[in-house]
């Protein structure tokens, strides 16, 4: 319990500490429409992962920050380190992913964002789980660039309720 409320102290700190106004506008659209391309960069590489080349390790090393808070639906806070390590073991992959209604709120002078969408989504991590879930990203830029400090996954109908 402890964890999750760091996790959720973490998230909203890291939003504070990028001017947390929310922005309006024609600029916040555009930004929006940045994120957006995040967002489907990363279900793309997550497709990636059945491949010999998996490329949700490079987007990770690219765009997943070093300090990031990485929740996973078992409830499992994860590093960096950690997140690279289930990827290039590959003894996870994604058989099926979709991301969809993405609501994208755009902070300060557009350098935060906080990104949430819901997802269907099918491994094989040992053995098969899927089901829906809902994602909250937050987003800084860093000298131009995008980067997910937070990633946060809660399982809304699991396997074995489907």
């Amino acid at each position: 319990m402890k964890r999750f409320f760091l996790a959720i102290l973490l998230a909203v700190s890291a939003v504070g500490s990028c001017k947390a106004q929310e922005m309006t506008g024609d600029k916040a659209e555009e930004v929006k429409k940045e994120i957006i391309k995040v967002e489907v960069a990363k279900a793309t590489a997550l497709r990636s992962t059945s491949s010999d080349k998996p490329y949700i390790v490079d987007f990770v090393k690219r765009v997943f920050d070093d300090d990031i808070v990485h929740m996973v639906p078992s409830g499992q806070l994860q590093t960096k380190t950690e997140i690279l390590a289930d990827w290039t073991s590959k003894e996870r992959t994604v058989l099926y992913n979709n991301h969809y209604d993405f609501n994208v709120r755009v902070y300060g002078n557009g350098d935060a964002a906080v990104v949430t969408y819901l997802g269907w989504n099918f491994l094989d991590e040992n053995g098969f789980k899927g089901g829906q879930s809902m994602t909250t990203d937050v987003l800084c830029r860093q000298s131009g660039e995008w980067h997910i400090v937070t990633h946060w996954v809660t399982n809304i109908l699991a396997q074995s309720q489907l």
